[in-house]
């Protein structure tokens, strides 16, 4: 009789298991949940992609969230709440990730924007971390509190103001000169163009 009970679970147990499986998203091996809620906000992820070196090395899968219906030409405002979860493959420094975001925001800025975010882009830089395999950057833009930066859940740092939240995500997200613009065309697959 008990045989018979095993036997009766496994579909129902089947149809948990890939229940589960449905709200999860796997790019290159690390797993995004396909909703996250930030404090009564839920965001939805409008996708992943990939950050390689020299064609070769997948560095880092990135996923991007936002709330349901967000247009693309929306992403960066003032009133989005939004978050970038970064998992990283290799090890990689501080420093070198200071260095790569720097290189973007050279690119993307006028010398003027660049020199007003120089104090919050110190302080946002100086509390990154060297990185292991396996651990994740997350940044969260919450309207009208700041930017979050946390490691492996622990909270570095938060920074007010919309203005440094369209700074920092741009890298990753504006149209011009972004880290990588298959990168950022695969982060807003999921939004509207409207």
């Amino acid at each position: 009789m008990a045989h018979l009970r095993m036997v009766a679970a496994i579909p129902l147990l089947c149809a948990v298991t890939l229940a589960a499986a449905a709200e999860t998203v796997t790019q290159a091996g690390a797993e995004f949940s396909e909703r996250v809620q930030v404090d009564d906000t839920e965001l939805r992820l409008a996708g992943t992609g990939v950050t390689k070196y020299r064609l070769i090395f997948t560095v880092c899968a990135v996923g991007l969230y936002v709330p349901e219906g967000t247009p693309r030409d929306a992403v960066l405002d003032a009133e989005t709440p939004r978050r970038l979860e970064i998992e990283y493959f290799y090890d990689i420094s501080a420093d070198d990730i200071v260095k790569a975001s720097m290189k973007v925001l050279k690119d993307q800025l006028s010398g003027q924007a660049m020199r007003a975010s120089e104090a919050q882009l110190r302080r946002w830089h100086q509390t990154y971390r060297p990185v292991e395999a396996g651990d994740r950057y997350t940044m969260t833009y919450r309207p009208g509190e700041g930017t979050t930066l946390r490691l492996n859940g622990q909270t570095l740092i938060t920074l007010s103001g919309a203005e440094f939240a369209r700074t920092y995500f741009g890298i990753w997200l504006k149209g011009q000169a972004p880290l990588s613009a298959s990168l950022r065309d695969d982060l807003l697959t999921g939004l509207t163009e409207d």
